[in-house]
C-alpha cells in the first residue's frame, strides 16, 4: 500500500473512532499506528528514490533496499 493510502486509511479509522461520545481507543490507536507505517513507508520510497534514483534498474535495486531498513534503527 502506497503512503498516500495508508493516511487515508489512518483517517478513515480515526473518524470511527471519534464519531460516538466515548472514542474507541482501539479505532484510535490502529489510526496512530497505521500513520506511522505511511511515515516510515514514505521515508524509505523517499531515501531509495535518492540513492538509487528512477530507472528501470533502479526499481529494483529500490525495492530490494527497501526491504533492509529496520523501525528500530530508524527510530
Amino acid at each position: 500500500m502506497k503512503p498516500e493510502q495508508l493516511l487515508s486509511v489512518a483517517e478513515t479509522l480515526f473518524i470511527e473512532g471519534t464519531t460516538s461520545k466515548r472514542p474507541r481507543q482501539a479505532y484510535l490507536r490502529r489510526s496512530i499506528s497505521t500513520a506511522y507505517y505511511a511515515l516510515f513507508h514514505a521515508l524509505i520510497q523517499r531515501a531509495t528514490l535518492e540513492l538509487f534514483g528512477k530507472t528501470p534498474s533502479g526499481n529494483t535495486v529500490r525495492r530490494i533496499a527497501s526491504r533492509t531498513f529496520d523501525h528500530k534503527a530508524i527510530k
